[in-house]
Protein backbone atom coordinates (compact mmCIF):
# COMPACT_ATOMS: atom_id res chain seq x y z
CA UNK A 1 0.00 0.00 0.00
CA UNK A 2 2.76 2.37 0.96
CA UNK A 3 4.60 1.63 -2.28
CA UNK A 4 1.46 2.36 -4.25
CA UNK A 5 0.99 5.70 -2.49
CA UNK A 6 4.64 6.57 -3.10
CA UNK A 7 4.39 5.87 -6.82
CA UNK A 8 1.13 7.81 -7.09
CA UNK A 9 2.76 10.73 -5.31
CA UNK A 10 5.77 10.56 -7.65
CA UNK A 11 3.47 10.45 -10.68
CA UNK A 12 1.62 13.55 -9.47
CA UNK A 13 4.90 15.37 -9.00
CA UNK A 14 6.03 14.46 -12.51
CA UNK A 15 2.69 15.47 -14.04
CA UNK A 16 2.75 18.75 -12.16
CA UNK A 17 6.28 19.45 -13.43
CA UNK A 18 5.29 18.59 -16.99
CA UNK A 19 2.27 20.82 -16.70
CA UNK A 20 4.43 23.68 -15.42
CA UNK A 21 6.88 23.20 -18.29
CA UNK A 22 4.00 23.09 -20.75
CA UNK A 23 2.47 26.25 -19.32
CA UNK A 24 5.86 27.97 -19.38
CA UNK A 25 6.37 26.97 -23.01
CA UNK A 26 2.87 28.13 -23.91
CA UNK A 27 3.46 31.49 -22.24
CA UNK A 28 6.76 31.88 -24.11
CA UNK A 29 5.04 31.11 -27.43
CA UNK A 30 2.24 33.57 -26.65
CA UNK A 31 4.77 36.25 -25.70
CA UNK A 32 6.72 35.65 -28.91
CA UNK A 33 3.50 35.85 -30.94
CA UNK A 34 2.53 39.13 -29.23
CA UNK A 35 6.01 40.53 -29.91
CA UNK A 36 5.74 39.57 -33.58
CA UNK A 37 2.32 41.20 -33.81
CA UNK A 38 3.65 44.38 -32.21
CA UNK A 39 6.60 44.43 -34.62
CA UNK A 40 4.30 43.89 -37.60
CA UNK A 41 2.01 46.65 -36.35
CA UNK A 42 4.98 48.99 -35.90
CA UNK A 43 6.25 48.19 -39.42
CA UNK A 44 2.82 48.92 -40.90
CA UNK A 45 2.63 52.21 -39.03
CA UNK A 46 6.12 53.18 -40.17
CA UNK A 47 5.27 52.24 -43.75
CA UNK A 48 2.08 54.31 -43.56
CA UNK A 49 4.09 57.29 -42.30
CA UNK A 50 6.63 56.82 -45.12
CA UNK A 51 3.85 56.74 -47.69
CA UNK A 52 2.27 59.89 -46.26
CA UNK A 53 5.62 61.67 -46.33
CA UNK A 54 6.12 60.49 -49.90
CA UNK A 55 2.72 61.85 -50.92
CA UNK A 56 3.37 65.15 -49.14
CA UNK A 57 6.79 65.49 -50.75
CA UNK A 58 5.28 64.85 -54.19
CA UNK A 59 2.58 67.45 -53.50
CA UNK A 60 5.15 70.05 -52.40
CA UNK A 61 7.37 69.32 -55.41
CA UNK A 62 4.41 69.79 -57.75
CA UNK A 63 3.58 73.08 -56.06
CA UNK A 64 7.16 74.30 -56.40
CA UNK A 65 7.27 73.33 -60.08
CA UNK A 66 4.20 75.47 -60.75
CA UNK A 67 5.35 78.42 -58.63
CA UNK A 68 7.21 81.45 -59.98
CA UNK A 69 10.99 81.37 -59.49
CA UNK A 70 12.39 84.03 -57.18
CA UNK A 71 15.41 86.16 -57.98
CA UNK A 72 17.83 87.15 -55.23
CA UNK A 73 20.20 90.09 -55.07
CA UNK A 74 20.60 93.59 -53.62
CA UNK A 75 17.68 95.95 -53.16
CA UNK A 76 18.02 98.94 -55.49
CA UNK A 77 16.04 101.93 -54.14
CA UNK A 78 16.76 103.96 -57.27
CA UNK A 79 15.11 101.58 -59.74
CA UNK A 80 11.54 100.53 -58.99
CA UNK A 81 11.06 96.76 -58.93
CA UNK A 82 14.70 96.05 -59.72
CA UNK A 83 17.43 94.01 -58.06
CA UNK A 84 21.07 95.03 -58.28
CA UNK A 85 23.74 92.35 -58.66
CA UNK A 86 21.38 89.32 -58.91
CA UNK A 87 23.02 86.15 -57.57
CA UNK A 88 22.45 82.97 -55.56
CA UNK A 89 25.27 83.24 -52.98
CA UNK A 90 25.63 85.80 -50.17
CA UNK A 91 28.09 86.46 -47.39
CA UNK A 92 26.92 86.13 -43.79
CA UNK A 93 27.20 89.95 -43.48
CA UNK A 94 25.12 90.81 -46.57
CA UNK A 95 21.49 91.92 -46.76
CA UNK A 96 19.37 89.72 -49.02
CA UNK A 97 16.46 90.79 -51.22
CA UNK A 98 14.10 88.86 -53.47
CA UNK A 99 12.00 89.77 -56.49
CA UNK A 100 8.75 87.96 -57.29
CA UNK A 101 6.99 88.45 -60.61
CA UNK A 102 3.56 87.20 -61.64
CA UNK A 103 1.94 86.77 -65.08
CA UNK A 104 -1.20 88.37 -63.64
CA UNK A 105 -1.97 90.69 -60.69
CA UNK A 106 -1.49 89.05 -57.30
CA UNK A 107 -5.10 89.85 -56.39
CA UNK A 108 -4.36 90.09 -52.68
CA UNK A 109 -2.99 92.64 -50.25
CA UNK A 110 -1.05 90.13 -48.13
CA UNK A 111 1.57 87.47 -48.82
CA UNK A 112 3.19 85.05 -46.36
CA UNK A 113 6.95 84.57 -46.65
CA UNK A 114 8.70 81.52 -45.14
CA UNK A 115 12.48 81.30 -44.88
CA UNK A 116 13.70 77.71 -44.54
CA UNK A 117 17.11 76.31 -43.67
CA UNK A 118 17.93 73.19 -45.70
CA UNK A 119 19.99 70.32 -44.29
CA UNK A 120 19.46 67.31 -46.50
CA UNK A 121 15.89 66.11 -46.12
CA UNK A 122 15.44 68.39 -43.12
CA UNK A 123 13.74 71.69 -43.99
CA UNK A 124 13.29 73.94 -40.99
CA UNK A 125 11.30 77.19 -41.09
CA UNK A 126 13.48 79.72 -39.27
CA UNK A 127 11.47 82.83 -40.09
CA UNK A 128 7.89 83.54 -41.13
CA UNK A 129 6.37 86.95 -41.74
CA UNK A 130 3.66 88.73 -43.71
CA UNK A 131 4.15 91.43 -46.34
CA UNK A 132 1.51 93.83 -47.58
CA UNK A 133 1.10 95.11 -51.12
CA UNK A 134 -1.45 96.41 -53.60
CA UNK A 135 -3.66 93.68 -55.18
CA UNK A 136 -2.93 95.00 -58.69
CA UNK A 137 0.85 94.40 -58.38
CA UNK A 138 2.44 91.99 -60.87
CA UNK A 139 5.87 92.14 -59.20
CA UNK A 140 7.14 92.62 -55.68
CA UNK A 141 10.66 93.37 -54.42
CA UNK A 142 11.57 93.02 -50.76
CA UNK A 143 14.74 93.25 -48.68
CA UNK A 144 13.75 90.42 -46.39
CA UNK A 145 16.92 89.61 -44.49
CA UNK A 146 19.28 92.03 -42.69
CA UNK A 147 21.99 90.41 -40.54
CA UNK A 148 22.47 93.54 -38.44
CA UNK A 149 18.84 93.28 -37.31
CA UNK A 150 17.88 89.64 -37.78
CA UNK A 151 21.20 88.02 -36.82
CA UNK A 152 23.60 86.19 -39.13
CA UNK A 153 22.54 83.07 -40.98
CA UNK A 154 24.71 79.98 -40.65
CA UNK A 155 26.66 79.04 -43.79
CA UNK A 156 24.54 76.68 -45.85
CA UNK A 157 21.58 76.44 -48.24
CA UNK A 158 18.27 78.24 -47.73
CA UNK A 159 14.89 78.36 -49.45
CA UNK A 160 12.22 81.07 -49.59
CA UNK A 161 8.59 80.11 -50.13
CA UNK A 162 5.92 82.75 -50.71
CA UNK A 163 2.24 81.93 -50.23
CA UNK A 164 -0.94 83.67 -51.36
CA UNK A 165 -3.46 82.37 -48.84
CA UNK A 166 -2.50 78.64 -48.83
CA UNK A 167 -1.20 78.52 -52.40
CA UNK A 168 2.53 78.55 -53.07
CA UNK A 169 3.19 81.22 -55.72
CA UNK A 170 6.95 81.84 -55.42
CA UNK A 171 10.00 79.76 -54.52
CA UNK A 172 13.77 80.07 -54.74
CA UNK A 173 17.01 78.92 -53.08
CA UNK A 174 20.25 80.68 -52.19
CA UNK A 175 23.51 79.96 -50.37
CA UNK A 176 25.14 81.74 -47.45
CA UNK A 177 28.94 81.55 -47.51
CA UNK A 178 31.08 82.95 -44.71
CA UNK A 179 33.85 85.14 -46.19
CA UNK A 180 32.43 85.23 -49.73
CA UNK A 181 32.46 89.03 -50.11
CA UNK A 182 36.21 89.12 -49.39
CA UNK A 183 37.16 86.80 -52.23
CA UNK A 184 36.25 85.97 -55.82
CA UNK A 185 37.39 82.36 -55.34
CA UNK A 186 33.86 80.92 -55.69
CA UNK A 187 32.52 83.42 -58.22
CA UNK A 188 31.96 80.97 -61.10
CA UNK A 189 31.74 77.73 -59.13
CA UNK A 190 28.48 75.87 -58.50
CA UNK A 191 28.14 75.35 -54.76
CA UNK A 192 27.12 71.94 -53.37
CA UNK A 193 23.58 72.02 -51.99
CA UNK A 194 22.75 71.69 -48.30
CA UNK A 195 26.42 72.12 -47.34
CA UNK A 196 27.71 74.90 -45.12
CA UNK A 197 30.69 76.74 -46.61
CA UNK A 198 33.22 78.90 -44.79
CA UNK A 199 35.71 80.76 -46.98
CA UNK A 200 39.00 82.15 -45.74
CA UNK A 201 42.05 83.55 -47.47
CA UNK A 202 44.00 80.28 -47.50
CA UNK A 203 41.37 77.58 -47.06
CA UNK A 204 37.74 76.59 -47.63
CA UNK A 205 35.73 74.50 -45.18
CA UNK A 206 32.66 72.47 -46.15
CA UNK A 207 30.42 71.42 -43.24
CA UNK A 208 28.25 68.41 -44.11
CA UNK A 209 25.65 67.59 -41.39
CA UNK A 210 25.24 63.96 -40.31
CA UNK A 211 21.64 63.47 -41.59
CA UNK A 212 22.86 64.08 -45.16
CA UNK A 213 25.58 61.41 -44.97
CA UNK A 214 24.75 58.72 -42.41
CA UNK A 215 22.01 57.19 -40.37
CA UNK A 216 22.41 57.71 -36.64
CA UNK A 217 25.28 55.64 -35.20
CA UNK A 218 26.31 54.19 -38.60
CA UNK A 219 29.24 54.77 -40.95
CA UNK A 220 27.79 53.54 -44.27
CA UNK A 221 26.72 56.25 -46.72
CA UNK A 222 23.04 56.81 -47.48
CA UNK A 223 21.79 57.22 -51.06
CA UNK A 224 21.36 60.93 -50.42
CA UNK A 225 24.95 61.10 -49.17
CA UNK A 226 26.28 59.84 -52.47
CA UNK A 227 24.36 62.53 -54.37
CA UNK A 228 25.68 65.26 -52.06
CA UNK A 229 29.26 63.96 -52.16
CA UNK A 230 29.10 63.83 -55.96
CA UNK A 231 28.41 67.59 -55.86
CA UNK A 232 31.26 68.05 -53.36
CA UNK A 233 33.60 66.14 -55.71
CA UNK A 234 32.71 68.46 -58.61
CA UNK A 235 33.43 71.37 -56.30
CA UNK A 236 36.83 69.92 -55.29
CA UNK A 237 37.82 69.39 -58.92
CA UNK A 238 37.97 73.17 -59.29
CA UNK A 239 40.99 73.06 -56.98
CA UNK A 240 43.58 70.69 -58.50
CA UNK A 241 46.78 70.03 -56.54
CA UNK A 242 44.98 70.94 -53.32
CA UNK A 243 45.21 69.25 -49.94
CA UNK A 244 41.90 68.01 -48.54
CA UNK A 245 41.53 67.11 -44.86
CA UNK A 246 38.35 65.16 -44.02
CA UNK A 247 37.43 65.31 -40.33
CA UNK A 248 34.72 63.32 -38.58
CA UNK A 249 32.91 64.67 -35.50
CA UNK A 250 30.27 63.20 -33.17
CA UNK A 251 28.17 64.30 -30.22
CA UNK A 252 28.78 63.02 -26.67
CA UNK A 253 26.15 60.24 -26.70
CA UNK A 254 27.91 56.95 -26.06
CA UNK A 255 31.43 56.28 -24.83
CA UNK A 256 34.37 58.42 -25.91
CA UNK A 257 36.08 55.36 -27.42
CA UNK A 258 32.98 54.47 -29.46
CA UNK A 259 32.60 58.05 -30.74
CA UNK A 260 36.28 58.27 -31.64
CA UNK A 261 36.09 55.07 -33.70
CA UNK A 262 32.84 56.17 -35.39
CA UNK A 263 34.30 59.56 -36.37
CA UNK A 264 37.39 57.90 -37.87
CA UNK A 265 35.31 55.39 -39.85
CA UNK A 266 33.02 58.10 -41.23
CA UNK A 267 35.94 60.29 -42.33
CA UNK A 268 37.51 57.31 -44.10
CA UNK A 269 34.26 56.37 -45.88
CA UNK A 270 33.82 59.93 -47.19
CA UNK A 271 37.45 59.98 -48.36
CA UNK A 272 37.06 56.69 -50.24
CA UNK A 273 33.99 57.98 -52.08
CA UNK A 274 35.56 61.33 -53.02
CA UNK A 275 38.82 59.76 -54.18
CA UNK A 276 36.94 57.86 -56.89
CA UNK A 277 35.45 61.08 -58.30
CA UNK A 278 38.24 63.65 -58.03
CA UNK A 279 41.51 64.38 -59.79
CA UNK A 280 44.51 62.30 -58.79
CA UNK A 281 46.46 65.45 -57.94
CA UNK A 282 44.19 66.13 -54.95
CA UNK A 283 45.78 64.79 -51.76
CA UNK A 284 43.36 63.43 -49.15
CA UNK A 285 43.92 62.97 -45.43
CA UNK A 286 41.48 61.93 -42.70
CA UNK A 287 41.13 62.67 -39.02
CA UNK A 288 38.58 61.57 -36.45
CA UNK A 289 37.94 63.92 -33.55
CA UNK A 290 35.17 61.97 -31.85
CA UNK A 291 33.31 64.19 -29.39
CA UNK A 292 36.29 66.47 -28.61
CA UNK A 293 35.44 69.43 -30.88
CA UNK A 294 31.77 70.37 -30.47
CA UNK A 295 30.44 73.51 -32.17
CA UNK A 296 27.29 73.59 -30.01
CA UNK A 297 26.07 72.35 -26.64
CA UNK A 298 25.61 68.60 -26.28
CA UNK A 299 22.88 69.26 -23.70
CA UNK A 300 20.21 69.85 -26.38
CA UNK A 301 18.93 67.79 -29.31
CA UNK A 302 19.60 70.65 -31.72
CA UNK A 303 23.13 71.12 -30.39
CA UNK A 304 23.97 67.42 -30.67
CA UNK A 305 22.69 67.38 -34.25
CA UNK A 306 25.05 70.24 -35.16
CA UNK A 307 27.98 68.43 -33.57
CA UNK A 308 27.41 65.27 -35.64
CA UNK A 309 29.08 66.32 -38.85
CA UNK A 310 31.90 65.81 -41.34
CA UNK A 311 34.09 68.79 -42.17
CA UNK A 312 36.08 68.94 -45.42
CA UNK A 313 38.91 71.47 -45.27
CA UNK A 314 40.33 72.39 -48.67
CA UNK A 315 43.74 74.06 -48.87
CA UNK A 316 44.25 75.09 -52.54
CA UNK A 317 47.69 75.27 -54.08
CA UNK A 318 49.06 78.76 -53.56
Amino acid sequence: MRHRIFWLFLLCVLLTGCQADWLSSLQAVNKQTETQKEEEKKKKEEEAIRQEKKKWKKYVNEQEENAQKLQFGDFDPNVKGSLANPREAFDTDENISFKLTSPSPFGTNKLTVNLLQLKGEVKKVIRRYEVYLSPDYVWYTKEFYRPAIDGKLEPGEYKVRIYKDLTLIGVGTFHVVDGLSKSNRLKDIELPGSVGITLRENWIKLNVPEPILFEFGKSSLTDEAKTTLNEVARFLNHFPNSKVQIEGHTDSIGSAAYNQKLSEERAEVVKEHLEKLTQQEIRFQTKGWGETKPIASNDTVEGRQKNRRVEIIVTPEQ
